[in-house]
């Protein structure tokens, strides 16, 4: 679904939503669950954008790095997944937003030059594309996670009428 939004050379998209979900999958559930986003960010490189083995799997360590990296240093700094400090907040745009993306962006991009998929004029506006999609997921999709799974533990109730109203306008905001 990401690569459809205005993807550029079939590898770069405005909004990436697997990275915040895999940040915040990391940050619920711990590293333990990083072979899982690599094997899964490399078969669908490969499946969907027809990326050459060699350069699906230097994305999928760009992509697994960038996670990795963010969720290590969040933890590093003390972040408490609720988002209720300030300081959680600004880790989160500074560290995932900003910071690990920088990595997966280089990686991919680079990874994407050498083997053939994206021309060598097209490395900066797809470097560009790329860790703003990144940014934009972590900033969007793994608050989203954070908070609904904090909810979902502290009631009884798992899916309760209020989550779905509270989703549906979250996915209408997105949306638009």
């Amino acid at each position: 679904l990401g690569l459809h939004l205005g993807s550029i050379d079939g590898v770069a998209t405005p909004i990436w939503p697997p990275t915040g979900i895999s940040l915040a999958v990391l940050l619920i559930f711990g590293f333990r669950l990083w072979p899982g986003i690599a094997l899964g960010d490399f078969f669908v490189k490969i499946l969907a954008t027809h990326s050459s083995v060699p350069a699906a799997l230097g994305i999928a360590v760009g992509n697994t790095l960038e996670s990795v990296t963010a969720v290590y240093f969040l933890q590093r700094v003390g972040f408490q997944r609720s988002l209720a400090r300030h300081q959680d907040v600004l880790a989160l745009v500074g560290i995932a937003a900003f910071s690990s993306t920088l990595a997966s962006a280089a990686i991919g991009t680079t990874s994407c030059w050498l083997f053939g998929v994206i021309p060598p004029s097209d490395f900066a506006p797809v470097f560009r594309t790329w860790w703003l999609g990144d940014a934009l997921s972590d900033l969007v999709f793994a608050p989203f996670l954070l908070i609904w799974w904090g909810r979902a533990l502290a009631s009884e109730k798992f899916i309760s009428w209020k989550f779905i109203e509270e989703a549906t306008l979250y996915l209408l905001v997105v949306a638009v």
